[in-house]
């Protein structure tokens, strides 16, 4: 038992005295890196493989990870097919052909590796290829290989792309098998894998572009959000094609929206910060256009701001109105989507403008809805008879003799582009009464001589007119002699008499000019001296002013 104790205290006094080695855990907080290996594996199909992953700490010391670290798989691509492969402590089985990504987590720190599951794929074909195609129109074909274990997959994104003729059709690079027709003409797109080949042939018709259209045309959407665009073209054989892809997009506002490319989503419109903007959609030679609201968040609700009723005729401008939660508001009339119940109560002027502009076309009551982020206002909108717009006096500018009388007509115009003689139904007044008058029928008679303003008022609008009374004009002469009969040999005094319109008279026996009807029975001078020269009858006449009397 001594013997036993010796011996043991001799092994500790030796263990003692060697150097000690400390082992533990790595300190992950000191890891500089997380490394997979191996990197750009080539997998045969069916022939799993094994990934190992380390930690590399930055004094260079590498600790084997894998049963410890968390493994999963992705695409390489965003266009592959997700399901490439299985993945345990490392152990990769491949489920199908592709490029794929494998990634291993610990932590916070985490590493990647790219691998390529492929075959021998002993048959290819492509399809999707369009037959008929329109000049700059895109299209997406698809190749599958048949592979050696039987099985058809899609290597749409692993074969290699050409066009026979890129004159005709193009490649476009920013997806597999994505092509644009260029010209009118046939040729044909060509998928390359592992030395097989396939092709389909293309027919570009020889058409022009007859429209363009985006949608949605109008949207109201909230910030950070976004909505999918649709280009379609309209060619003059009447096909429509989807050429979303390849038009090409300008926002008036920048600040307030984008147009963002996904291979998968395709086309958005995406919200950035409040505001309008119109979107313009460029293809070939023709353009389209969309027009949105941003807001800052999904508002409680939408309003209507414009009058209940208009005249006929007249038009009336509306706005839509976004509230929020928060008491605010937002002018969103550019986005809303615009609808009315009637198509003859009145039209849409500037359908795509702020603020929106009505047309009314005939009596009666119609619906105007306002409608963006599944919210919606309605407002009854009244269209009521055409009401009295303006005036007009006809003749402007009247002369009237005094004590004469001439005639004017009023005229109204109304909202609806119709007139009418009104002179009957306006009230008619003279600036002073006393120079002249004008009855209900338009008649305006001079009282003496002077420039007054006539005005017309109907319905609250009026027009004026400047009617001027001119002197008394001569109307009729009376001619007498003294004596009436007389011999021949002796003489007789004539006598003009002149009756005015304003119903005075002078003599204007030196003032007219005399006439005798038979110079050689009696003539008669400047002062009215008619001299007898032979018996018989004879006719005096006074003339004056294109007036005669006798």
């Amino acid at each position: 038992m001594r013997s036993l104790s010796w011996a043991l205290l001799i092994l500790a006094l030796w263990l003692s005295s060697c150097s000690r080695i400390a082992t533990h855990q790595p300190d992950i907080a000191s890891t500089s890196t997380l490394m997979v290996t191996p990197n750009g594996a080539s997998i045969p199909f069916n022939s799993p493989m094994q990934f190992r992953a380390y930690l590399v700490k930055a004094d260079g010391q590498k600790r084997d990870v894998t049963d410890s670290v968390d493994w999963s798989t992705v695409p390489a691509t965003a266009v592959t097919t997700t399901g490439l492969a299985s993945v345990t402590q490392g152990r990769l089985v491949p489920l199908a052909i592709g490029a794929i990504r494998v990634s291993a987590s610990m932590n916070a720190l985490s590493a990647r590796a790219d691998a390529t599951i492929t075959s021998l794929p002993t048959g290819l074909r492509v399809v999707g290829a369009a037959t008929s195609l329109a000049p700059g129109v895109p299209m997406v074909a698809q190749a599958f290989a048949t592979y050696d274990d039987g099985i058809e997959r899609d290597v749409s994104s692993v074969a290699t792309w050409s066009s026979s003729d890129s004159a005709l059709v193009r490649s476009l690079g920013s997806q597999a098998g994505a092509f644009q027709a260029v010209a009118a003409g046939v040729a044909s797109v060509k998928a390359t894998l592992s030395g097989l080949e396939a092709s389909a042939p293309v027919s570009i018709a020889s058409v022009s572009l007859s429209s363009l259209s985006l949608s949605p045309r109008k949207s109201i959407l909230a910030r950070a959000s976004s909505i999918p665009l649709i280009v379609n073209a309209t060619f003059s054989d009447g096909r429509v094609f989807d050429v979303t892809s390849v038009a090409t997009y300008g926002v008036s506002n920048a600040s307030v929206a984008n147009v963002t490319d996904d291979v998968v989503a395709g086309k958005k419109l995406a919200g950035l910060g409040s505001g309008d903007c119109v979107l313009t959609a460029s293809f070939l030679s023709s353009n389209a256009i969309g027009q949105y609201s941003i807001v800052k968040e999904v508002p409680s609700s939408l309003s209507i701001d414009g009058p209940s009723s208009m005249p006929l005729g007249r038009t009336g401008s509306y706005k839509a109105i976004a509230l929020f939660t928060d008491g605010s508001s937002q002018d969103v009339t550019l986005g809303t989507a615009w609808a009315k119940t009637s198509t003859t109560i009145g039209w849409f002027v500037n359908e795509h403008a702020s603020p929106l502009i009505i047309q009314s076309s005939s009596i009666g009551s119609m619906h105007l809805t306002a409608n963006g982020l599944a919210q919606s206002a309605d407002k009854v909108v009244y269209v009521g008879a055409a009401v009295l717009q303006a005036l007009t006096i006809t003749p402007s500018n009247l002369s009237v003799a005094n004590g004469l009388s001439d005639r004017i007509v009023v005229r109204g115009y109304y909202s609806d582009d119709s007139n009418m003689d009104v002179t009957s139904s306006a009230r008619l007044s003279m600036s002073d009464a006393s120079v002249a008058l004008a009855d209900s029928n338009g008649v305006v008679s001079g009282l003496r001589e002077g420039q007054v303003t006539m005005t017309a008022e109907l319905d609250s609008v009026t027009a004026t007119s400047s009617i001027r009374i001119t002197p008394a004009v001569l109307q009729s002469i009376s001619v007498s002699f003294t004596p009436n009969s007389v011999a021949a040999g002796y003489s007789s005094q004539a006598k003009a008499i002149g009756s005015y319109s304003d119903h005075s008279s002078r003599d204007l026996t030196s003032s007219v000019t005399w006439v005798s009807s038979n110079l050689s029975t009696a003539n008669i001078s400047s002062s009215g001296l008619i001299s007898t020269l032979a018996s018989g009858n004879v006719t005096i006449s006074a003339l004056l002013s294109d007036v005669q009397g006798a």
